[in-house]
């Protein structure tokens, strides 16, 4: 069997969404995951590869659709890495705040940190201690940098 025999095996078009869904193994992200070359490698990149062409260099491989585990060519795009984070903000598909899991802090705590330090009460040093982060992470959340949701 060639490769792109191989390949549509393991996918599976869904009629509602137009999606090409990946239904063998996947990788911890949930992007499905196609052995090629003695080297796994994530399925919609074998995809673009496979039906577009090589993914230029400094490049990735975002689903128009939104979807993990479409390898459907016509849902995938090659771009920046900073394009595609963008599109997962503006779209939902990331935590913000106090979602994060990482996150320290909490709305109210950004509110209030701004306010202290508008009201010219206190500084970005000052505020990092309070709140248990570093001083130029307060400079980013006051200039909305960070946390620029609220």
């Amino acid at each position: 069997m060639n490769t792109v025999d191989r390949f549509q095996a393991l996918a599976e078009l869904d009629h509602v969404t137009g999606c090409i869904n990946w239904r063998s193994a996947g990788d911890r992200q949930v992007y499905g995951v196609f052995w090629l070359d003695q080297k796994a490698q994530r399925a919609n990149r074998v995809s673009y590869n496979l039906f577009i062409g090589p993914i230029p260099r400094g490049l990735v491989i975002k689903h128009s659709c939104n979807n993990k585990r479409c390898v459907n060519s016509m849902h995938l795009k090659a771009d920046t890495q900073g394009q595609n984070h963008e599109d997962a903000l503006n779209g939902g598909l990331m935590p913000v705040g106090e979602e994060c899991a990482r996150s320290d802090l909490t709305e109210d705590d950004v509110r209030s940190m701004r306010k202290e330090y508008k009201e010219g009460r206190t500084s970005y040093g000052k505020l990092g201690k309070k709140y248990g982060i570093a001083g130029p992470t307060v400079f980013r959340i006051v200039k909305r940098i960070y946390w620029n949701h609220i």
